[in-house]
């Protein structure tokens, strides 16, 4: 055997050996790079919730461009939401936010920054729109609460204020404070 065939041999031996320790230990390694307490665990991208209430019925859908879990809170933040909120099983309520906040049940959802609420028009009723910003919403109960200012418009009213209560289901909405509104009637 001369020196190369030497070299070859040896190089195939210690491979083999190391590659042998290599699958021997692999159920030993740990990575080290872990998951941290402030940042997301789970993430989802084209995030799309629908919520049932207890007959089956369609209650609400949240969609979401992104949807990211932070585990040390247990929050949830989605970016570009979209909330529609049915009444007897029909589209009723349509509210569209910069970002939002709930927590893992689900019973409170915050859309934060600007808010913009559409009701839907019907045989009953004229379509209304909603602008605010950081509204908290109750799914369950169906209702939402602002602290700022809020404007109505719908046809020719403009009605606003500052701090509103909405009940979905009753199609209310009430304003707390400084309400002012007016009648366009050249429209």
């Amino acid at each position: 055997m001369n020196g190369t065939q030497a070299a070859i041999l040896g190089s195939l031996v210690v491979s083999a050996t190391l590659t042998g320790w290599l699958l021997k230990n692999q159920d030993n390694y740990t990575d080290t790079a872990s998951t941290s307490a402030l940042g997301p665990d789970m993430f989802v991208n084209g995030m799309h919730l629908e919520v049932m209430d207890s007959t089956g019925a369609m209650q609400y859908r949240i969609l979401a461009d992104t949807m990211n879990h932070y585990p040390g809170d247990d929050r949830i933040a989605l970016t570009q939401p979209v909330m529609e909120i049915f009444v007897e099983d029909q589209l009723q309520w349509y509210i569209e936010s910069e970002r939002s906040e709930l927590d893992d049940t689900g019973e409170t959802v915050h859309l934060l920054g600007e808010v913009h609420i559409r009701r839907l028009e019907t045989d009953d009723n004229q379509e209304l729109v909603v602008l605010t910003r950081d509204l908290v919403v109750k799914p369950d109960k169906q209702t939402a609460d602002t602290e700022h200012r809020a404007v109505i418009e719908s046809g020719q009213y403009t009605i606003e204020g500052v701090g509103m209560h909405a009940d979905f289901t009753t199609r209310r909405l009430e304003l707390d404070s400084r309400v002012q509104g007016h009648f366009d009637v050249s429209g």
